[in-house]
């Protein structure tokens, strides 16, 4: 990328929306001015870039035709609202939210897995990207599904309170305080206490006992993957940790595919980061944070099924389920597609 392009990072406030400024700046992102927008209190605030201090703008006040890129890190409301406006003058949207990810001609892309589905980008000029658990999954079960395709596919996805926005960590860390003091509880963004606590998510349940948040998992996988019958059980629970997702997988090859030469294809992708419990290394969320790899330990297989595999994978939900695959996408948006 030699031409530099204005950009517009929407949500900049946000915990995700601080992470890709960062990352832009890391990155080198090909930047030749930065606008940074939210709403509410959040204006007026200053972010840095590059060294110099950059104001908060007012999200319904900006013009997108003042931008070639927008990078969406806010809720799907303001999604819905914004991101066709700017579409509409020209501007190229990457959205992070969950609003366009089921619409057919959005492409929905992980930047490591399947950018071919740009191809799709120019007929409204928006791409979505999938929630930071699906992005974390096939990042790490992508050089598998490759080599030898995949059959089947369980997943328990651990949730970190940071998947709940700034009022998740800020819920976690009051309740955590409080009981350490001895002192009662409030609830507020969860339906239980969270601190010291493993919940299971049980909000929205359908008539079939499945979540909103499981059965989109299980969406975004099929459409990442192009493969919409795949069979594909998810389960999803809160865990008493800020930040980093781990996921405990199940998966069946469509191939045979043995233990060395799985161990073999994770250690050898870029991206991925192969650890050894033999020297005490273990995909835990502590260890993700931070962290622009993809964390992957304990890779066995079934004991009860053969041919199949289980493993743990572990990653910063907020840098590489979010910030970095919204940041990745947009390289390819500015190379491809500008």
């Amino acid at each position: 990328m030699d031409s530099q392009i204005d950009v517009a990072v929407v949500g900049v406030t946000g915990l995700a929306g601080e992470q890709l400024v960062e990352l832009l700046a890391e990155r080198h992102f090909p930047v030749r001015q930065l606008h940074l927008l939210d709403s509410g209190e959040a204006v007026g605030t200053r972010l840095e870039f590059r060294g110099s201090h950059v104001a908060v703008r007012d999200l319904a006040e900006f013009d997108f035709a003042e931008v070639q890129l927008a990078i969406f890190v806010a809720g799907a409301d303001l999604a819905a609202e914004f991101v066709p406006r700017a579409a509409a003058v020209g501007c190229a949207v990457v959205d992070t939210s969950s609003r366009f990810r089921a619409e057919p001609d959005v492409p929905l892309v992980i930047a490591t897995v399947n950018p071919q589905a740009l191809d799709e980008f120019r007929e409204r000029r928006i791409v979505a990207t999938p929630g930071p658990e699906v992005v974390q999954l096939l990042s790490a079960l992508e050089p598998l599904r490759a080599a030898a395709g995949i059959e089947r596919l369980h997943v328990t996805t651990l949730l970190p309170v940071s998947q709940r926005g700034r009022a998740g960590v800020e819920e976690l860390a009051s309740q955590t305080a409080a009981l350490l003091n001895g002192q009662s509880i409030e609830t507020g963004i969860f339906p239980v206490q969270i601190a010291f606590n493993v919940v299971p998510d049980i909000e929205g349940c359908d008539a079939s006992g499945y979540t909103e948040s499981e059965q989109q998992l299980v969406r975004e996988v099929r459409r990442v993957w192009a493969a919409d019958e795949l069979p594909v059980q998810a389960s999803m629970a809160s865990v008493s940790a800020f930040h980093g997702c781990l996921q405990d997988v199940y998966l069946v090859p469509g191939r045979v595919l043995p233990l060395a030469a799985a161990q073999r294809l994770l250690a050898a992708r870029p991206g991925l980061r192969l650890l050894d419990e033999r020297d005490g290394e273990t995909p835990s969320p502590v260890e993700a944070v931070g962290q622009g790899a993809v964390l992957i330990g304990r890779v066995r297989e079934s004991a009860t099924e053969p041919g199949a595999l289980a493993l743990w994978v572990a990653a910063d939900d907020l840098r590489l389920g979010v910030a970095e695959n919204a940041v990745r996408v947009a390289e390819l948006v500015v190379k491809g597609y500008l």
